[in-house]
């Protein structure tokens, strides 16, 4: 999977690079993400670049020398990681599962680019910048000192953003044994429900580590496939509420009852049954970069010919031939993670880890990839980090109970509150939240 990041980046602010050259023109049409903030001191949020895939054939690295060469010294400030994404050649006989068979998905090899020079790159690049030295030596000495209090205490920042091997919903590979995560500093408890305990609140409950994270284990298949799933969580008065949790792969709403809000769905393709579409994995190789990209932006859902959401299937049976035989060469797929208000055009987000399941399954998401590539097409998705949606019943906005700032996955007050936009604002300063959107881009570029 290649990635293109959302138009508006993780601090709000726009970025954009040349146009000069091939090069020059692929970065302008991919956005990336701005590791700095502009709200103040102590609002920094990690760069991207350290999450590198491995360039495994020559014409790739070339390709990546040139764009290189068009950001010149700027590259030290901004890198574009994501544009560097496009790059990636495709591995030999990528593995994946089949039908009702557990094993590891294809997972581009990725290594860490280590910090260097002073930051300073756009000011040499840019005269007008000069008058802000100052400014920008304050903004990397913020990222440099992130950057190694992660690497002292998770190991590395590849390591970092691997957060969704141990939180959400894990599988142990040797017991089958299922252990669930969840990072909620101000509950006061949380247990487990869902239709495989008949949504008993005492039935299942989880243990809190010292830093807010709830735990439990189950023995193996002691959660079906495709069944739902929520927390409940006892919040500081008293009260109680069900939730998404925030790691959740697939979501969506029962779509027989008028109003409902979103369930978990317990994810795990190796107990499909035989009615169950199930990806049988990739096989087609990740086509090459061509030496000009013509790309086709489309919306899975709005591209049917009848009054219809669209699926993924749909989409890649009847689309994909026609973008292919119009001489485009790559799709940017917008509106992928699921979202719960359909007007927002997918940017309204409330589970990042889930596809949107108005168009269909994970599983089926990937079938639409293969066929692209066997197509020989390159694919873009959209990646929304910058904001999330304010539907607490809904998704990732239901974790918020009203603590400070250091429990929580968003800013407090005005600060956390997008009035234009009716959404939430992410804290990227806070530890966990980094872990989470970090994750969020890997799991992505391995999960497809």
């Amino acid at each position: 999977m290649r990635f293109r990041g959302h138009v508006r980046n993780l601090l709000g602010h726009f970025s954009r690079f040349g146009e000069e050259s091939c090069a020059g023109s692929l970065a302008s049409a991919l956005h990336v993400l701005n590791p700095y903030s502009s709200r103040g001191e102590g609002h920094a949020a990690l760069g991207l670049d350290e999450l590198e895939v491995v360039l495994e054939h020559t014409d790739a690295e070339e390709s990546m020398n040139e764009l290189w060469g068009a950001f010149g010294a700027m590259d030290e400030l901004v890198i574009p990681a994501l544009t560097a994404v496009v790059f990636v050649e495709p591995l030999p006989n990528q593995p994946g599962y089949k039908r009702n068979v557990r094993s590891a998905q294809f997972r581009p090899q990725l290594r860490e680019r280590p910090v260097v020079g002073d930051g300073l790159g756009l000011v040499v690049a840019d005269p007008s910048c000069v008058p802000f030295r100052g400014h920008f030596e304050y903004r990397w000495k913020v990222y440099s000192d992130l950057r190694k209090h992660i690497t002292e205490t998770a190991g590395s920042l590849t390591e970092f953003a691997s957060g969704f091997r141990k939180l959400g919903f894990t599988k142990d590979e040797e017991t089958g044994a299922i252990t669930y995560r969840e990072w909620l500093p101000p509950a006061k408890s949380v247990s487990l429900v869902g239709d495989f305990n008949n949504w008993d609140e005492g039935a299942t409950p989880l243990a809190r580590d010292a830093f807010g994270t709830w735990e439990v284990t189950l023995p193996a298949k002691a959660i079906a496939h495709r069944t739902r799933v929520k927390f409940c969580a006892t919040k500081h008065d008293g009260s109680t509420v069900h939730r998404v949790p925030a790691w959740i792969r697939w979501s969506c709403p029962d779509l027989g009852k008028f109003g409902s809000t979103y369930d978990g769905y317990y994810w795990d393709p190796s107990q499909a049954g035989q009615d169950d579409y199930c990806f049988e994995g990739f096989q087609a190789a990740r086509p090459a970069l061509p030496s000009s990209l013509r790309i086709y932006e489309a919306h899975v859902g709005m591209s049917s010919t009848e009054p219809k959401c669209n699926s993924y299937l749909e989409f890649a049976r009847d689309v994909l031939p026609r973008i292919k035989e119009a001489g485009y060469n790559c799709v940017q797929l917008m509106a992928i993670m699921e979202h719960s208000y359909y007007g927002s055009f997918g940017y309204h987000v409330t589970s990042p880890f889930a596809v949107s399941s108005r168009s269909g399954t994970p599983d089926e998401f990937k079938a639409l990839v293969e066929e692209a590539h066997r197509l020989g097409m390159l694919v873009l998705i959209d990646l929304v980090h910058s904001h999330v949606s304010s539907n607490a019943d809904d998704g990732l906005n239901g974790m918020d109970f009203g603590q400070p700032e250091g429990e929580s996955y968003f800013m407090t007050g005005e600060r956390g509150y997008h009035k234009l936009w009716d959404s939430r604002l992410y804290c990227y300063k806070n530890y966990e939240v980094l872990r989470y959107l970090l994750s969020n881009l890997r799991w992505w570029l391995e999960e497809c």
